[in-house]
């Protein structure tokens, strides 16, 4: 029965009616490491070039130290170690450190946002909604099996200097992600089909409900060749390919 349900989740995500379609793309990808330092110098010496680290003092990431790997389409990958517990994400990632190092969260980004909450509560999938300074905010709350998942719609555009998206190892962007799901997979159908998350490079894991990350392999694409070897930071595999 679970294998139907993947199924039926997968074909969900690949077959969603293109009418009234409303761009969506991944954004950006948490991984949460307990040494930070040395999580970054390992990307490093696999050709990535990192911003400076950032600690959060106040509000909800309050505790929280990030770094984080950008790319020219405006994507990126965000190291993140809790220091202490101020903040409630520090608190969140904390919990999630106690299972296992690797890629916590995944960001959606998404045009009209209000409109999918309302989608999304008409199917009783209780969901938080926010409008900031810079950016609308759709996430479930932490207790949800979809915890893992928000969705992000920028106001304003970040400019950050070229030289932050140049990197050695030639990687530009994401190309697919294996997620791994808990909880209802016809829900999970739910949401990204409402989502109108079609053809973004999204798969789901056949052993979903053996990993504690979310993310349980992401590929790059890069123009280096030869292609640069695949690595892995706790739970999740990091791999490379051509564009």
């Amino acid at each position: 029965m679970r294998g139907l349900l993947l199924f039926a989740l997968t074909f969900s995500i690949t077959n969603t009616l293109a009418n009234n379609r409303i761009e969506v793309s991944i954004d950006y990808i948490t991984i949460a490491v307990k040494d930070l330092s040395k999580t970054a110098t390992l990307f490093s010496k696999k050709g990535f070039t990192l911003k400076k680290p950032h600690l959060y003092k106040t509000g909800p990431q309050a505790g929280l130290m990030t770094q984080s790997i950008r790319f020219k389409n405006s994507q990126y990958l965000q190291l993140v170690s809790p220091i202490n517990d101020k903040g409630k994400l520090s608190q969140w990632y904390l919990r999630f450190l106690k299972n296992s190092e690797g890629a916590a969260t995944l960001v959606l980004r998404r045009s009209k946002l209000e409109v999918l909450e309302k989608k999304l509560k008409k199917l009783k999938l209780a969901c938080q909604y926010s409008k900031n300074k810079g950016h609308d905010w759709l996430s479930f709350k932490t207790d949800s099996p979809f915890q893992h998942l928000s969705f992000i719609d920028y106001k304003n555009q970040i400019q950050l200097p070229e030289e932050l998206f140049q990197h050695k190892n030639q990687v530009f962007s994401f190309e697919k992600l294996v997620l791994t799901l808990q909880g209802d997979p016809v829900a999970w159908a739910n949401i990204f089909t409402k989502a109108q998350a079609r053809g973004i490079g999204l798969e789901i894991s056949s052993t979903s409900y053996d990993s504690a990350v979310f993310v349980k392999e992401l590929y790059l694409l890069t123009t280096k060749k030869p292609l640069p070897k695949p690595f892995s930071i706790g739970g999740t595999k990091i791999s490379f390919k051509s564009e």
